[in-house]
């Protein structure tokens, strides 16, 4: 199954995943607790518990299309993404 097909009908604790997400911001889903490091004023951290999704890191524009689904993530890559 593709990550564009999960993402809809993700339930977190018994809600879809969208109702996390910003409609104004962009949104980095992090499957896990990890604490991330850096700060963009245009980003909102989300997240997940363990394996919800196949990557560790999901981008998400303020449209909710994914941007980006990588397993290592950085300020660059989500700058460089948010710029393009």
């Amino acid at each position: 199954m593709k990550l564009e097909e999960l993402l809809p009908d993700t339930l977190i604790n018994g809600k879809p995943i969208h109702e996390r997400l910003s409609s104004t911001h962009w949104t980095l889903i992090v499957c896990g607790k990890e604490k991330i490091k850096f700060q963009i004023s245009e980003l909102k951290i989300c997240h997940v518990p363990e394996r919800t999704y196949p990557s560790r890191y999901v981008l998400i524009r303020p449209d909710w299309h994914m941007a980006l689904t990588v397993n290592e993530i950085s300020e660059e890559k989500v700058i460089s993404s948010i710029k393009s």
